[in-house]
């Protein structure tokens, strides 16, 4: 992605799915309708043998925990190619490379989060 002058820039694409699968890792939280701060009971699906808390927080868990840090990983080897061809010049307000890891840091305990609750859910009657 070649700019003008300035060289290529930081990989807008997959720092804006970083962001977005924090979003969907908070979005996943099975949450009562006394604190639901909207009047829906959370994304309604179903996989094999598991309940719907159960579930939701198990999708928590991957989108967290393991695609929220894949995600850094592929975005951290698109920005050093990008970095190599020594015509890199990263985004005037912020760096992409230094938010995406405390992003994906917390989107990582988020994912941890869903799972003590799927095993607090699993272990009770």
């Amino acid at each position: 992605m070649t700019n003008g002058n300035r060289g290529t820039r930081p990989p807008a694409l997959l720092f804006v799915i970083t962001c977005l699968l924090l979003v969907a890792t908070l979005a996943l939280f099975p949450v009562d309708d006394t604190l639901a701060l909207f009047p829906v009971d959370g994304i309604d699906f179903s996989l094999p043998f598991f309940d719907r808390s159960g579930d939701q927080n198990t999708v928590g868990f991957l989108v967290g925990s393991v695609l929220g840090t894949a995600m850094l990983g592929v975005f951290l080897i698109q920005d050093n190619k990008r970095r190599a061809t020594m015509r890199y010049s990263d985004w005037s307000l912020f760096s992409p490379r230094a938010v995406a890891p405390y992003i994906t840091g917390v989107t990582w305990a988020l994912g941890v989060t869903h799972m003590f609750f799927w095993a607090k859910d699993l272990t009770r009657a």
